[in-house]
């Protein structure tokens, strides 16, 4: 996974958005543990991990590239319960059977799902949960063809906006035991133009400066953006989707 963000943390950091809140509360409802020890997988930056730490979790934010690591203590070193793990989500080096929960916010697709599911088994308590959060834009979203276009002239590894929500709901039946459960939460995200060029900027599939093309496909997105710009802001149609169970 690393390489896919290289030259991107600093995009990643001011780019990147939350999750629904509703999102968040159902993780910490059906964990149901007061202070509850999750360990949140692929953890970036700690976007979401943030949001588990205002609520009074312990977090250990699993995390193997050290860029995204030093963007994720920059904005969480204040709070205490807050555990950065140098280390990928196959291989967490975690305690067995010592986390409440375990959660990986648009970070599913990128793991070997055999090997993290044996971690899985090794670190969660017995009967305890396991959650995959993604944000999902709308296919029928004209700003979502219109971007989708551009990505799609100057970005060879750009498939769709929801690859990894599409590539991770595949997994979820080997992964989850049968009654595992899926909950979509409206939240369209709102970004200054700065903001959404970052996003941009950020994915995966993104070009970056080192690039020959890197210019011109800058120089599109920004046109783009401005075009759609409302007061100087940019409403992006969006839904989190949560799946979530028990493990096989």
């Amino acid at each position: 996974m690393e390489h896919h963000y290289q030259y991107k943390a600093a995009f990643y950091k001011e780019g990147r958005q939350g999750y629904a809140p509703e999102a968040v509360q159902l993780i910490t409802e059906t964990i149901g543990t007061p202070r509850a020890v999750i360990a949140d997988m692929g953890s970036g930056t700690g976007i979401f991990s943030a949001s588990l730490l205002k609520k009074g979790c312990v977090v250990y934010c699993v995390e193997p590239d050290a860029d995204l690591r030093q963007k994720a203590s920059e904005r969480l070193r204040h709070f205490k319960h807050f555990m950065p793990i140098a280390a990928p989500a196959e291989d967490t080096r975690l305690p067995n059977h010592s986390v409440d929960g375990i959660t990986a916010a648009s970070a599913f697709h990128w793991f070997d799902p055999e090997i993290f599911l044996r971690e899985c088994k090794r670190i969660i308590k017995p009967d305890s949960p396991v959650f995959f959060l993604y944000n999902v834009r709308p296919n029928d979203d004209p700003f979502s063809q219109e971007q989708s276009r551009v990505c799609r002239q100057y970005c060879p590894g750009f498939t769709s906006f929801c690859h990894g929500a599409d590539k991770a709901k595949k997994r979820c039946p080997a992964f989850f035991s049968d009654e595992f459960k899926e909950k979509h939460y409206s939240y369209d995200l709102i970004y200054t133009k700065e903001q959404f060029l970052s996003r941009c900027l950020s994915s995966s599939y993104s070009l970056n400066q080192t690039q020959p093309d890197y210019p011109a496909y800058r120089r599109e997105l920004e046109k783009l953006i401005a075009s759609y710009s409302i007061d100087g802001l940019i409403t992006i149609r969006n839904y989190t989707v949560v799946w979530y169970g028990m493990i096989k």
